[in-house]
């Protein structure tokens, strides 16, 4: 009998022209630790296979583990209290919940009596030991919180050969992707986000090469996206990482993501040279106040500069929009996708704001009124996240505003040429492209 499978549930999301795919490598992670104290481990992935909870439970009865780890963001909720109804059911399998949405709501664990335990935080210092205790029948407090190992270098690469890699892909190019994650951590708390403060920690420039080399050589990876919550936070470990691939002459092209005050010339030019072919940034949105509210507190000058030190460089934008602030009016909405057009990056990503638990915004909001603050259980039984809705409007106009965005911004001769010659888009993409955002 298996001793644990680990889930990652399906998170039925939007469509967007900015898209990719790549398995979970958080429960990479996990499962990698597990296995080094030799315990036997196999993992999941729903949300890259795209598997609904049925298919999931199916494959779960066949292997009938005595331990299911679900992995859930809040996005993931209803799926995986679904897979652990069902696996209360038919195994006799302990289930728990680990993932950013326990970390951030530990009490979900007591309101939702189908997972036996939740783990909070990091898990490769503690997931081990908690699950070899359970193993061999031991009691368990019904929260676990796992301490964070302070040296990145230490935790084991991810369980690369329990993943599956054929789906791996993004439309920016079309060699065999994976991520790679270079840090963990986030100074900035900004507003919306449910990324956490310090413990901030880096991995060393070495370390990293290890494993982009492993990825090539056992698994003919050649693309990689660096997986963060901002590339360039750390300059010194940017200059490291570009002097290895250059020391190692890695045939690797490579991507990432970064705010627009930690980018200059210097680093671009370094990058650039060490095979980045694409940088994306979380503008967010065209107005400065906006800006400052939720922690984008840089200048539309800023903004500008670093996308035409990319273009001087050859190096591919992306840019990320948020739609439907509380406070923002239809001009704020108009504000930001106009200056998204005249921003003219190679490809912008347009959503709306997520009002994701212990954050800021969403703690502004049930402090209006404006949610409840169990919205999240209730999204568990309804299927609808809250969403920041300003003042005004319904709901189905925060959809409107990010359709009419997505077809004012990609709707142009210059980006429908952009699809053809940059991104190889033959008729059949074209014309999938204009049904979504026409």
């Amino acid at each position: 009998m298996t001793d644990i499978v680990l889930v990652n549930p399906n998170a039925y999301g939007m469509s967007q022209l900015v898209s990719w795919n790549s398995p979970n490598l958080g429960i990479a992670y996990t499962a990698s630790a597990l296995e080094n104290e030799g315990i036997d481990v196999k993992i999941i992935d729903s949300n890259y296979e795209n598997f609904d909870d049925k298919k999931t439970c199916a494959i779960l009865e066949k292997i009938d583990p005595q331990i299911v780890g679900i992995y859930s963001s809040s996005l993931q909720l209803r799926e995986a209290v679904k897979i652990a109804k069902n696996v209360k059911k038919s195994l006799n399998a302990k289930t728990v919940i680990g993932g950013p949405h326990i970390s951030s709501d530990p009490n979900f664990i007591k309101r939702f009596k189908c997972f036996d335990f939740g783990f909070v935080g990091e898990s490769e210092v503690d997931f081990p030991k908690f699950t070899n205790r359970l193993l061999h029948g031991k009691k368990e407090k019904k929260l676990i919180f796992g301490e964070p190992q302070k040296n990145l270098d230490k935790i084991p690469f991810p369980s690369y050969h329990l993943l599956s890699f054929n789906k791996n892909y993004v439309i920016t190019t079309k060699r065999k992707t994976s991520h790679v994650i270079i840090s963990r951590g986030c100074p900035y708390n900004c507003a919306f986000c449910t990324v956490k403060k310090p413990p901030l920690r880096f991995r060393s420039p070495k370390n990293i090469i290890e494993e982009i080399k492993l990825l090539q050589d056992e698994y003919k990876i050649n693309s990689i996206l660096f997986e963060c919550a901002s590339f360039t936070l750390n300059r010194n470990q940017v200059l490291g990482i570009c002097q290895e691939l250059n020391k190692e002459k890695l045939d690797i092209s490579w991507s990432c993501s970064t705010r627009c005050d930690l980018f200059d010339e210097g680093l671009a030019k370094n990058m650039k040279r060490a095979g980045c072919y694409n940088i994306n940034f979380g503008v967010e949105s065209g107005s400065y106040d906006t800006r400052k509210k939720i922690g984008k507190n840089f200048d539309d000058n800023v903004i500008k500069k670093v996308f035409e030190i990319c273009r001087k460089h050859d190096i591919l934008t992306g840019a990320f929009w948020l739609l439907g602030f509380p406070w923002e009016t239809r001009q704020d909405i108009e504000k930001t996708i106009k200056f998204s057009i005249d921003l003219d990056a190679n490809l912008s990503s347009y959503a709306p704001v997520i009002l994701y638990p212990d954050t800021s915004l969403f703690k502004f909001m049930v402090k209006r009124k404006k949610i409840k603050s169990n919205a999240w259980d209730m999204f568990v039984q309804t299927g609808i996240a809250p969403l920041s809705v300003p003042d005004g409007f319904p709901r189905e106009a925060v959809f409107q505003f990010v359709k009419e965005a997505y077809k004012k911004f990609y709707l142009r001769r210059e980006k429908i040429l952009f699809a053809i010659k940059k991104l190889n888009f033959d008729a059949q993409m074209l014309k999938r492209t204009f049904q979504i955002y026409s």
